[in-house]
């Protein structure tokens, strides 16, 4: 994806009100591989599995402005943003997936299925990755590469458990179906979040990035009647 326009809202210290920080020109790289098996074990038992390896970038040196809310008060204009080589942040650069599902003889099922999410980043703040963010520094301080690194997180799990029966009544069809999902209650697991355009230079820590956790333990049933 080519000359895509990003923009995000944020509160300016300095100026006392909202500012809109508008870059022009941002590219996207996408690239990977998808690999899957399914197969039968035994009589009414099968499993299967996906591994997806990619890299998920931006790929270019957008050019942003910054202007004043509900004001024509231009704040910066075409400020070079390093993102080359930075990772999209809000999704996993990879994944794998392992089921197993039962069938039985009376129009029965169970099953389970386990995801493994690798290499999530947050999402980098653009200010953070001009000239003027480091102007003040050399490579030697520790503000340089807090600057300019990006948060990778770690790596998060879930188990999900699903089930369903058809009944034959007459001349219709009773489908019941439940789905238990984090069934771990793996709350704690960080699926993506961004870092705040709002920033201090000389404490990168005060205003901390936002972010995003799995839900809980959660589930659903469906019925469906068919005739």
């Amino acid at each position: 994806r080519k000359d895509a326009i990003w923009s995000r809202s944020f509160y300016h210290d300095e100026h006392n009100s909202f500012v809109n920080y508008v870059m022009e020109g941002v590219d996207f790289f996408h690239q990977g591989v998808e690999f899957g098996v399914d197969g039968k074990l035994f009589a009414g038992l099968s499993a299967n599995a996906v591994l997806a390896y990619g890299q998920h970038l931006y790929n270019s040196r957008p050019q942003a402005s910054i202007y004043v809310d509900n004001s024509a008060e231009l704040l910066a204009e075409n400020k070079t943003v390093y993102l080359t080589n930075y990772k999209i942040g809000g999704m996993p650069q990879s994944a794998l997936s392992v089921g197993l599902k039962y069938s039985g003889k009376k129009y029965w099922f169970a099953g389970a299925n386990f995801n493994y999410f690798i290499d999530i980043y947050l999402d980098p703040n653009p200010d953070r990755r001009t000239a003027e963010a480091v102007d003040g520094f050399v490579t030697s301080d520790p503000q340089w590469n807090e600057t300019l690194d990006q948060t990778k997180l770690e790596n998060g799990y879930s188990l999900s458990l699903f089930a369903g029966k058809s009944f034959k009544i007459s001349n219709y069809f009773l489908n019941i179906n439940v789905n238990i999902n984090n069934l771990t209650n793996n709350r704690s697991f960080v699926t993506g979040g961004f870092e705040q355009l709002r920033y201090d230079p000389q404490n990168i820590g005060k205003f901390p990035p936002k972010l995003g956790y799995m839900y809980g333990l959660n589930y659903f049933v469906m019925a469906t009647l068919r005739f």
